[in-house]
């Protein structure tokens, strides 16, 4: 048994990609020998070795350990790029028939839809909010517009995904609310205009509000993600809220507060 962080974090790892728990932790173990039998693999691992056997055969089954029948039995795992290719190749299947499927599936229609004409939803965590970044960024035919909050908060993802669209035949417009960081942004982000804006709130703490501003953005003066945290909570319990529309009443307000910080300093 172990309580090396690495060791339990690639356990968890390999469980959401599909292996069981007693899977996991052999084959993990088995990673760290050369090779291994049942009591070897039960001795440095949390796995019973009655249950050894059935997990290896498992593993076995899918490519990832090599077994030499002697008496007693002996394994040992491929090598780790190996094992990844494998991973690799059977998580990008699963998700190709996912996604076949899920496409396959009739739409049920409701007696009464819900009115989402001047719809704002909320997402959370940061995979989800990056993702939808990622999905505006890419939607956009003719102008984005990003005004980051809190310096700390300006994530190298999203710097990425900005970089990603660079050469799209968009304008982009980056405001921040210090000059130092829009230096930084100016030589990162050579194609798009930085400024520091005069929206200095965005960068503001409140006694009553622990609210931090990530970053807002504009896709087309039509679609808005503002993303934010609760300073109160770790930074990783992100949130957002995302519009679309030009006559969206929360667009269209958060549209005119953005570009007043940018026509004010042209």
């Amino acid at each position: 048994m172990t309580n090396n962080s690495d060791y339990e974090k690639a356990i968890e790892i390999l469980q959401e990609l599909g292996l069981r728990e007693y899977e996991a932790e052999s084959f993990v173990a088995l990673t760290r020998t050369t090779s291994a039998t049942a009591k070897d693999i039960s001795a440095i691992s949390d796995v019973p070795r009655t249950r050894v056997y059935d997990a290896v055969r498992v593993l076995e089954s899918k490519g990832l350990v090599e077994v030499h029948h002697t008496s007693p039995q002996v394994f040992r795992a491929v090598s780790v790029d190996a094992a990844i290719d494998i991973l690799r190749r059977e998580y990008q299947s699963q998700t190709d028939r996912l996604q076949t499927i899920l496409h396959r599936l009739e739409p049920i229609p409701l007696e009464e839809e819900p009115d989402v004409s001047q719809e704002v939803w909320s997402i959370s965590g940061k995979k989800a909010i990056y993702s939808h970044i990622n999905s505006l960024l890419n939607e956009a035919d003719s102008e984005i517009v990003v005004l980051f909050g809190q310096e700390a908060l300006m994530s190298d993802t999203v710097i990425q995904l900005l970089q990603d669209v660079s050469d799209m035949n968009v304008s982009l417009t980056i405001g921040t609310t210090s000059e130092q960081t829009s230096d930084k942004l100016s030589s990162t982000l050579p194609d798009a205009e930085v400024f520091t804006s005069n929206l200095t709130w965005l960068d503001e703490s409140y006694e009553d509000d622990s609210t931090a501003i990530g970053q807002i953005l504009l896709v087309d003066r039509s679609k808005l993600l503002v993303s934010s945290y609760d300073q109160n909570f770790k930074q990783q319990s992100r949130q957002a809220i995302v519009g679309s529309g030009f006559s969206n009443g929360v667009v269209a307000i958060i549209r005119r507060l953005m570009l007043s910080g940018i026509q004010t300093d042209s």
